[in-house]
C-alpha cells in the first residue's frame, strides 16, 4: 500500500509546523497556529487530551501565587478562560477559588496584591465574618488563624475537553490531526524538521515538541537534535508524580469553590456537590516517566486525611486514586521557545502541574513566534 503523502519526504515540506503532543499545550498551539494561517500537523500518540498531564489534571484556574512570575502568567491565563470564544461548549467553570496561606505569608501577599489589577480580576483577603459568608462550608480548622484569599472570578477547567476543543478548532481550520501515532524521534535537516513515527515521518518547516514528560527524551543531549539555548533548563527538567484522589461525600458536603490549602499542602477541586478531587499526597521525582513508582499505601492514607481536613464532614470516602504526573522545572516556570535563533525545532513543556491556568495565553503568543520563524526560514 502506498505511503500517504504527508509521511513521504517531499521536495517541499507539506506543513509549516508539526506539533508533537495533543495535550492542552500542543492542541492550543495547533489552534492558534492554524488560526494564523499556518499549515499545521498535530501528531499525538493517543488521542487529544487523553495522555500525560492533561489526562488527569483537574485544571484549577487562579491568579495568586507566591511566585511573581507565575502570578503574571495566571493573570493572563484567567483572562483567556473567562473570555472563551471557541463555541458554546465552554471548558471553564467560574466557581471561584479560595487560597489559604499561613499568617507569615501576609506581608508577601499584601505586596503581591498592591501590584495586582483588582479592577479586572478582584482578589480579596477575607475577614473571619466574610469567610463564613463566602465559604460557609470551609471547615473552621482550615481557616482559623490563617490568611484566606478569595478569587471570585477564578475556577476550574476540564483540560481534556479543552484539548479536544482546541484540536477540533485546528481541524476546522484545515490542520491535519494525526492521532494514535507515537513519535520515535525528531530530526532537523537543512530543509525540514522531520517527525519520525514507527511507520514513516511527517515533514514540516518547523516542529514544536509539546510532549510533556516525554519532551526531554525527544529533545535532549542524546537526541538527533539538541535543546540549544534551552539546553541547561531542559537537562534540569524532571518528572514529578501528582497523586490525585476521587472522593465521594454521601452528605453532599462538597463546596462549590476550588480550595488550595497551603499549610497542609492539600487542594480540592469540586466535581459536584457529592464528588471532589483531592490532591497533596507525597510526590515522587524521577528522570523518566517510565521510572515513576506505583501509588503506595501512604499516598492513599494521606489523600484520605486531606479529604477529611478540607471537607470537614467526617463521611467522605476515597473512591479511587490516579497517578498523574507532569514535566517540572526547578523554578516551576515553563520552557517555551525555539532552541536557537535559526533552529527549526521548538519546545513547549515544563508546566510543572500549573499550566492549565495559563497555557492558552502563552501558546497564543508563541504562535506568533512560530509564524515569524516560518516566514524567515530559507
Amino acid at each position: 500500500m502506498a505511503m500517504p503523502s504527508h509521511v513521504r519526504g517531499p521536495a517541499q515540506p507539506a506543513f509549516d509546523v508539526a506539533i508533537v503532543g495533543a495535550g492542552l499545550a500542543g492542541a492550543a498551539a495547533a489552534h492558534f497556529c492554524a488560526q494564523r494561517g499556518l499549515r499545521v500537523a498535530l501528531v499525538e500518540a493517543a488521542s487529544a487530551g487523553a495522555g500525560g498531564a492533561t489526562a488527569h489534571s483537574r485544571g484549577i484556574v487562579r491568579v495568586y501565587d507566591p511566585s511573581e512570575a507565575l502570578m503574571a502568567l495566571g493573570q493572563r491565563g484567567t483572562a483567556f478562560w473567562r473570555g472563551w470564544d471557541l463555541g458554546e461548549i465552554n471548558p471553564f467553570r467560574p466557581c471561584g477559588v479560595l487560597y489559604v496561606a499561613p499568617p507569615a505569608s501576609l506581608p508577601q501577599i499584601e505586596a503581591r496584591l498592591r501590584s495586582h489589577d483588582q479592577a479586572s480580576y478582584p482578589i480579596r483577603i477575607l475577614g473571619r465574618a466574610e469567610v463564613r459568608q463566602v465559604a460557609g462550608r470551609l471547615p473552621s480548622h482550615v481557616h482559623e488563624g490563617a490568611v484566606v484569599l478569595h478569587e471570585p472570578l477564578g475556577g476550574c477547567i476540564n483540560p481534556r475537553l479543552a484539548a479536544q476543543l482546541f484540536a477540533e478548532s485546528a481541524r476546522r481550520r484545515a490542520a491535519t490531526v494525526i492521532e494514535g501515532s507515537p513519535v520515535q524521534r525528531i530530526e532537523a535537516t537543512p530543509d525540514a524538521a522531520v517527525v519520525h513515527t514507527g511507520a514513516g515521518a511527517v515533514h514540516a518547516r518547523t516542529v514544536v515538541v509539546a510532549a510533556g514528560a516525554l519532551t526531554r527524551r525527544l529533545v535532549g543531549a542524546q537526541a538527533p537534535v539538541d535543546a540549544g539555548q534551552h539546553a541547561d533548563r531542559v537537562a534540569a527538567a524532571f518528572v514529578r508524580s501528582i497523586p490525585l484522589g476521587c472522593v465521594h461525600d454521601p452528605d453532599a458536603g462538597v463546596p462549590e469553590y476550588c480550595l488550595i490549602d497551603e499549610p497542609s499542602g492539600g487542594y480540592l477541586r469540586p466535581e459536584s456537590d457529592a464528588l471532589a478531587f483531592v490532591g497533596g499526597a507525597r510526590q515522587s521525582d524521577v528522570q523518566e516517566v517510565d521510572a515513576l513508582p506505583a501509588l503506595a499505601q501512604d499516598q492513599y492514607e494521606r489523600t484520605a486525611t486531606l479529604a477529611d481536613r478540607l471537607l470537614g464532614t467526617g463521611r467522605a470516602r476515597l473512591i479511587d486514586m490516579r497517578g498523574g504526573y507532569d514535566a517540572y522545572t526547578p523554578d516551576l516556570l515553563p520552557i517555551v521557545g525555539f532552541t536557537d535563533d535559526r533552529s527549526r525545532v521548538a519546545v513547549a513543556f515544563g508546566f510543572s502541574g500549573r499550566g492549565a491556568k495559563y497555557i492558552p495565553a502563552l501558546m497564543s503568543d508563541f504562535a506568533g513566534d512560530i509564524v515569524h520563524r516560518v516566514r524567515h526560514l530559507n
